[in-house]
């Protein structure tokens, strides 16, 4: 989703906030709505059957061996200018294992427990955030400091690795 959002000025058209003084007053602006809000979704299903041949001519049994691997990965990002001069930017990814029973997939059981995991999101086996602010102070907007500009920005990020289940 992407939009431009218009820019809220509640102030602007006040009589007796014409002076260059009250100028940081009447400039107080809001935007409602956020500019850009993405989600992307991937899910991937790996399912590997390998039966090995005897190579002797003995009676020899070898099993067939199964290697499964069901991921899901969400991508989040939020793109908000709450106001001119105030920013916001969040973005979120995660990865999360949907277990599965051992074997072939060949009881109802064992498909309702596959579900069950897709439905509750899976196990989390990563997630990484990160949230990005910016301010610009409007202390240029007083006359005593128009010769001065400031830019706040903070920037925070989180990482989480789940360890294995062994």
């Amino acid at each position: 989703y992407t939009s431009t959002p218009k820019n809220y000025r509640p102030f602007s058209r006040v009589k007796f906030l014409k002076s260059s003084w009250l100028q940081i007053i009447r400039d107080v602006n809001i935007n409602p709505l956020p500019k850009n809000v993405t989600f992307r979704t991937t899910v991937t299903r790996e399912l590997n059957e390998f039966k090995l041949r005897p190579k002797s001519k003995g009676n020899i049994i070898i099993d067939t061996s199964i290697v499964k691997n069901f991921m899901w990965v969400r991508d989040y990002s939020v793109q908000w200018d709450l106001t001119q001069a105030l920013r916001l930017n969040y973005k979120a990814l995660s990865t999360s294992r949907i277990d599965e029973p051992p074997g072939l997939l060949d009881t109802r059981e064992k498909k309702d427990s596959v579900w069950l995991s897709f439905r509750t999101g899976g196990r989390s086996t990563q997630f990484m955030q990160r949230i990005d602010g910016s301010w610009q102070v409007p202390l240029n907007k007083i006359p005593l400091f128009k010769w001065i500009n400031t830019n706040l920005t903070y920037n925070a990020t989180y990482n989480f690795t789940a360890s294995p289940l062994s």
